[in-house]
């Protein structure tokens, strides 16, 4: 519903730029009163995590993996990272987790392989699994009770944006 009463059927094709704003925009241009959704059968897919000590060459290998996929994420679309670099308190030291997935029960896909050819994870869970499985292994990962910091930017895919970011979250003294 707009701002004058009005309701609109608002899609890519009918009022783009409408649509576009509605994305990210929350309610400053409408009322979304309902949402048409299309639903797909996932299936298995191959995906879990890897865990590194942070040294500055595994950062540096996973930064250029990051950097590379945003290069060739066109080429692949089932591919998907989240990478979070991490201090785990109880053992005093920082530590990187790269969560890979891909959408396919294809193992070790050439989108991913310059994640799972770095040297030194200390635990890996990749396997072919499915997205409950998936999601409550993820979820695990992230105990409630906890205090955290989750930030989030969008940069344009710059390998020395990335290489900032993360020293200044590792340097952070809050």
């Amino acid at each position: 519903m707009l701002a004058d009463g009005s309701i609109q059927d608002v899609s890519y094709s009918s009022y783009p730029d409408l649509y576009f704003a509605l994305r990210g925009g929350g309610n400053n241009f409408g009322v979304v009163t309902r949402f048409d959704l299309f639903t797909f059968p996932q299936g298995d897919l191959w995906a879990g995590s890897e865990t590194f000590i942070y040294t500055n060459e595994t950062a540096a290998a996973i930064n250029n993996a990051f950097f590379y996929l945003g290069v060739n994420a066109p080429s692949d679309p089932f591919a998907q990272v989240i990478l979070a670099y991490a201090y785990a308190q109880s053992e005093d030291l920082f530590i990187i987790a790269s969560d890979l997935q891909y959408g396919k029960p294809v193992v070790n896909p050439p989108i991913l392989q310059n994640f799972t050819a770095i040297p030194g994870a200390v635990a890996s869970t990749l396997r072919i699994t499915d997205l409950a499985n998936l999601t409550i292994e993820f979820n695990n990962t992230n105990p409630g009770g906890f205090r955290y910091d989750c930030s989030l930017c969008k940069i344009d895919n710059s390998l020395s944006l990335t290489y900032t970011s993360q020293t200044n979250v590792l340097d952070f003294d809050g």
